[in-house]
């Protein structure tokens, strides 16, 4: 996985977060896409933290190749990340994340999902 937010606090607590999964490893990290491009071909997803600003992913190769998921402020942003083309998958890709993520936290469904990750410090509500 490779971690992009421009507050170091923010990337430098993500990275923290992620450290302590066992199945996850984080393979790069930076302020900007563009500093993290070098790992991120190598990642098999991108977490990225949008900051209080939306601005428009650069065209690359890596980043296109590379599952992305972005953290954003509101709706206003992600409305507009959608419209500039990001964050679209097909519901059979949704549904198979969707169980992966009940697999990996042992729930039965959604809900208990939700809470398994907040009782674990993965998800604050």
């Amino acid at each position: 996985m490779a971690v992009i937010a421009e507050d170091p606090l923010v990337r430098s607590g993500l990275v923290s977060l992620l450290g302590v999964e066992p199945d996850l490893s984080v393979v790069s990290q930076g302020s900007a896409p563009d500093a993290a491009l070098g790992d991120v071909s190598n990642a098999e997803l991108l977490l990225w933290d949008l900051g209080p600003r939306v601005t428009p992913a650069p065209s690359s190769f890596a980043l296109e190749r590379t599952p992305t998921l972005a953290l954003v402020r509101d709706e206003e942003s992600a409305l507009e990340l959608l419209r500039a083309g990001a964050l679209k998958i097909s519901d059979h890709t949704a549904k198979f994340h969707v169980t992966a993520i009940l697999n990996k936290l042992g729930a039965d469904t959604r809900t208990e999902a939700v809470v398994t990750a907040a009782r674990r410090g993965l998800l604050m509500l």
